[in-house]
């Protein structure tokens, strides 16, 4: 999801049907500690599948607009707002607030944090293979990360150091690449998964980022979520 401001609340709006095939996020441009309302629409069922979202998970709200039928057997991250919907969730953890019409079955809820946020899990991909010694990685997006963020892949994590945005290989295509401190152990193909975590309580500051070209960015209220590049109307207040 690409922002176009820094703001303390993002208000997004996404269909039900392409919610359920969204399995990670990855925010750019956005306010890292601002709270998210995503209003989920549309009469598929709503299916919370994959990673969780890229917030602080206190402040993110899954809004079901109308009467639905959620299954969240993955588990949650973040609190459900669904007054005239049924939750079904048969495996998994909820970590957040669930306000619905109906539980037809809860594994498990859990009270979330009140001062001190948790921690928040950032995944990344990997859109060019990583080789042995390289002290570099070419990601979706850089405008994340801070200096000294643990970036870890397979396993094998490297702290960040700065970036850069361009046609950095040579290729005819607009790179987003973050160097590390170390070269990294192993090697990583595309998509593989790059996470960082980070402190929810902190100040954060990007990168230094070097751009050779004009990066890639949209100035339109249209997000590009997960792997599939599927674009969903939004809108800020």
């Amino acid at each position: 999801m690409t922002c176009d401001a820094q703001q303390d609340l993002y208000h997004v709006k996404i269909d039900a049907g392409i919610f359920k095939t969204t399995t990670w996020y990855l925010t750019s441009g956005c306010k890292f500690s601002a709270a998210w309302v995503l209003d989920i629409t549309g009469s598929a069922t709503v299916e919370l599948n994959g990673a969780p979202f890229s917030g602080v998970v206190e402040r993110v709200i899954y809004n079901v607009v109308g009467s639905n039928t959620i299954t969240a057997n993955n588990g949650v991250a973040g609190n459900i707002l669904a007054p005239n919907s049924n939750y079904i969730q048969s495996a998994g953890v909820t970590y957040g607030k669930v306000i619905v019409g109906n539980v037809t079955e809860a594994r498990q809820n859990n009270k979330p944090n009140c001062i001190n946020f948790r921690n928040v899990e950032i995944t990344n991909k990997v859109v060019k293979p990583v080789q042995l010694s390289d002290d570099f990685v070419y990601l979706v997006d850089i405008r994340g990360y801070a200096v000294g963020d643990q970036i870890c892949i397979q396993g094998n994590c490297r702290k960040v150091k700065d970036g850069q945005i361009g046609d950095i290989d040579g290729d005819g295509t607009v790179d987003n690449v973050v160097y590390v401190d170390a070269p990294f152990a192993t090697a990583a193909a595309i998509m593989t998964d790059a996470t960082t975590m980070v402190d929810a309580n902190a100040d954060r500051q990007s990168i230094p980022i070097t751009e050779q070209d004009q990066p890639i960015h949209s100035g339109a209220s249209f997000f590009t979520i997960s792997a599939a590049l599927i674009a969903i109307a939004a809108y800020f207040f």
